[in-house]
């Protein structure tokens, strides 16, 4: 005697075995993706604190020698070499204004990378901009 397909399809619907690995095979890429995905969100944010910690760094330098901007620039560069950033991708200019009221303004623009097959944009500009004020004689 053979049994009834409905029979069959009832038991092997019932059957559990190995259905817990067929899960993990399908959640864990996703769960990687999310977790790498979030290191590298968080490797920006440092990178931008960096960044802003950097121009602070410039901003102290001019603000006792406003007229040393190659100070200012090698004070950064050098802070920078305790940190995982990579030099060539900081970009420092720095412009004398008057409005609205006489400063220097400290701009340091750095190109992140993120690393890795996720949905995030390749490149992220992150920008520090601080303002010194220059005493009026």
């Amino acid at each position: 005697m053979s049994r009834p397909p409905i029979n069959i399809l009832s038991k092997f619907r019932r059957h559990q075995h190995g259905s817990t690995a067929v899960e993990f095979a399908i959640v864990i890429p996703v769960f990687l993706i999310c977790v790498m995905a979030l290191f590298q969100i968080g490797f920006a944010v440092y990178a931008h604190s960096t960044i802003s910690r950097l121009a602070e760094d410039g901003l102290r330098h001019l603000l006792f020698l406003p007229d040393d901007e190659d100070g200012a620039r090698k004070t950064i560069f050098a802070a920078m070499t305790h940190t995982a950033l990579d030099p060539a991708q900081l970009t420092i200019s720095m412009q004398d204004r008057t409005a609205p009221y006489h400063h220097i303004e400290l701009r340091l623009d750095y190109l992140f990378q993120v690393l890795g097959p996720f949905p995030l944009p390749e490149r992220v500009p992150l920008h520090a901009v601080v303002m010194v004020p220059i005493a009026s004689d």
